[in-house]
């Protein structure tokens, strides 16, 4: 079995095990809110939700009489909904709601701060997830190349650069301190013909293959045409198809900006089980927050069904929902 066997075969257990997992906290989540929204509608949490209630109800009753009062009513009534009160069904020009019915419409009406951190920290992951994913497949589609202005930003996957080899000597006699650690993410700035030098680094095609070496020659053959000759600072000899490199073949020149961090996350994330893996995180964060949507939808409905019976006297607050 080759290596390439291997890889395949590899990555298939992951796309599994991931799509597996993902799975089973969705099937989890699924039956846990299933769960949840039957025992709200079967009245076995009334007592924390009257609990709720009532606390609600001290706060309007508080803010009633300093209405009433007269004593500093715009204030509250600024702090309380941060905007002028709506108009309920029973609550008219600026008025407070009088029953709990109205209140908790009141109430849900108005996001807690809260909930509007939670909902801001949710976008802002899926927001970054759909951007990264989009960073990952416009580098991928590139040929593994992101432009951004003139710089070009590239992951490197082998350590060729990344040590001095003892034979190449003018790396110490020249203090050629730019070696590149392998997976880093580099910027290659564009450069014109006359700016190339010896011993700068710099990305360059072979075929379709993108290296990035160290200049070490400069050719010029009969007809004037310049040819230039790369090695890897790591390697010990240059490979016969990095000395006749002409410009139209080369990418830039190294910038001195690395990033092994950045160019391990992208060429992880690039990846087949990278953008699987993507697409899982989406899936269980949609999940997660349907599901979310739908307990609190049916805790908003048993809380309107039990308001509804107190301002019928069926039930008394105080009680624990005992008439």
């Amino acid at each position: 079995m080759n290596s390439n066997s291997l890889v395949d075969i590899a990555l298939a257990i992951a796309v599994v095990v991931i799509i597996c997992l993902t799975l089973t906290f969705s099937l989890l989540y699924w039956a846990y809110g299933k769960y949840k929204r039957l025992s709200i509608k079967s009245g076995q949490e009334d007592k924390d939700l009257l609990v709720q209630i009532k606390k609600m109800n001290d706060k309007f009753i508080e803010k009633s009489k300093k209405v009433s009062e007269g004593t500093k009513a715009n204030e509250s009534i600024s702090s309380f909904a941060e905007d002028d009160f709506k108009e309920t069904s029973k609550s008219k020009n600026n008025e407070l709601p009088k029953t709990y019915l109205d209140r908790l419409v009141y109430q849900n009406s108005h996001f807690s701060p809260l909930r509007i951190v939670y909902l801001t920290l949710y976008s802002f992951i899926l927001a970054f997830i759909f951007i990264v994913m989009i960073i990952c497949f416009t580098y991928r589609g590139s040929g593994e190349v992101l432009y951004i202005s003139n710089t070009a930003y590239i992951t490197i996957q082998t350590g060729s650069m990344s040590s001095a080899h003892d034979d190449n000597t003018y790396i110490k006699e020249n203090n050629l301190t730019n070696q590149i650690e392998q997976y880093s993410l580099i910027g290659i700035e564009k450069i014109e013909e006359e700016e190339l030098e010896v011993f700068d680094v710099v990305a360059f095609y072979i075929g379709d293959d993108i290296y990035v070496h160290r200049l070490i020659n400069i050719l010029e053959d009969e007809n004037g045409v310049k040819h230039y000759c790369f090695r890897g600072d790591a390697n010990n000899a240059s490979f016969s198809e990095e000395c006749y490199i002409e410009f139209d073949k080369i990418i830039g020149r190294y910038t001195g900006y690395q990033s092994l961090f950045l160019g391990v996350s992208i060429t992880y994330l690039q990846s087949n089980i990278g953008i699987i893996s993507m697409f899982m995180a989406v899936a269980f964060l949609i999940n997660l927050e349907v599901h979310e949507e739908l307990i609190d939808k049916t805790y908003y409905n048993r809380k309107k069904s039990l308001c509804s019976l107190l301002d019928l006297g069926e039930i008394s607050i105080d009680n624990g929902g005992n008439k």
